[in-house]
């Protein structure tokens, strides 16, 4: 089990916040588990991804940005 997490906080008093878009922690998300799965040898094994609010926009968001990879992989007979 892998957590990704992220700075939902609007306002912090003595940090910065994060700047980043849906689309900087989609960006995030990817890199992050890419190189989780690959240290973890798990590229095989399926995913299921839990969130909501802005969590559940993220992952919506990765699950569009993956399907042309796979479709391509698919097409061209590549296993991710």
């Amino acid at each position: 089990m892998t957590k990704f997490g992220y700075d939902t906080s609007a306002v912090h008093l003595a940090a910065a916040t994060s700047q980043n878009s849906i689309f900087g922690h989609v960006e995030n998300l990817l890199v992050d588990l890419k190189n989780e799965r690959r240290a973890a040898n798990a590229g095989t094994k399926p995913l299921i991804f839990v969130g909501h609010s802005l969590g559940g926009l993220v992952i919506k968001q990765v699950h569009l940005a993956i399907i042309p990879i796979c479709l391509a992989a698919l097409i061209h007979g590549v296993r991710l």
